[in-house]
């Protein structure tokens, strides 16, 4: 009886111990889950923070970044004004490629000196229009072609017969393509050119009849003094100098309305400036 409450007592003393020991291993369990738990939770928590302040620096950073690739069309935006500038100076130009036509003025002026014109001979008229009047000494030295119109109207010459004189000293003068003699003379301030003198020849005051139409005629000059060549060979004289001289075409004669009819002079005439400039 002894022997078999001390084995149930001894059974309850080792269930105490038992229990016990599982008690406090179980605290220390529980504590170290909990610390665990705390630590994972920390860790977690940690985690978690890193992660959200991860994703809330993501989206920072992408919309910095995202004005980068943006950067080409902001600066195409700004080269439409390059482009608008450019076309400005295109246009701005368009007036100077314009401007380059001064050349014609100038062109121009060449033969833009005064002028006269006089004729009693119905229909006959003669135009230095064309002829240049403006030379430097250098230009006029290397010879110039001086160069007019005789104008002749068809109707007005119709049935007529005229004779034009020789206005040179020997007589010598020759018609021109028009059929009548043309006088030139350049002179002014003690200079002076012409062909007044070729010598002695065998003058003649044949009547022609003229055709209407517009003759070309022309004569050279090189800016000399000079009277012809007369029949011993005068030598041409110094040059023109600078200046405003007086160029004469004249043409004079007689005309006649039959063979036996009178005779009536006529004068026609015109003059130009020639300007020598150094």
């Amino acid at each position: 009886m002894r022997v078999g409450m001390g084995i149930v007592l001894f059974g309850w003393l080792a269930w105490g111990l038992v229990v016990g020991c599982g008690t406090s291993t179980g605290k220390e369990h529980t504590a170290k889950d909990g610390s665990t738990q705390a630590e994972v939770s920390q860790e977690a928590l940690e985690h978690d923070g890193s992660v959200e302040q991860s994703l809330e620096v993501a989206p920072t950073t992408d919309e910095n970044q995202r004005p980068e690739p943006n950067l080409p069309e902001e600066q195409t935006t700004e080269a439409d004004p390059v482009e608008a500038t450019t076309e400005n100076v295109a246009q701005d130009t368009t007036p100077q490629e314009s401007s380059n036509t001064e050349v014609v003025p100038e062109q121009t002026s060449l033969t833009d000196c005064k002028m006269t014109h006089s004729s009693d001979l119905s229909g006959v008229s003669i135009d230095m229009t064309s002829t240049r009047c403006r030379f430097t000494l250098a230009e006029i030295a290397q010879g110039q072609k001086l160069s007019y119109l005789v104008k002749i109207g068809a109707t007005q010459v119709k049935g007529l017969t005229f004779y034009s004189k020789q206005q040179d000293g020997g007589g010598c003068q020759q018609p021109g393509s028009s059929g009548l003699r043309v006088f030139y003379r350049i002179q002014g301030g003690g200079q002076n050119y012409c062909i007044c003198d070729t010598g002695l020849c065998q003058g003649n005051s044949d009547f022609v009849s003229l055709q209407g139409g517009e003759f070309a005629e022309a004569f050279d000059w090189d800016g000399k003094n000079w009277n012809g060549p007369s029949d011993t060979g005068n030598p041409k004289g110094a040059a023109f100098p600078a200046g405003t001289y007086t160029l004469t075409l004249k043409i004079v004669g007689n005309w006649k309305a039959s063979p036996d009819g009178p005779e009536t002079p006529f004068t026609v005439m015109a003059t130009k400036e020639l300007v020598l400039s150094p």
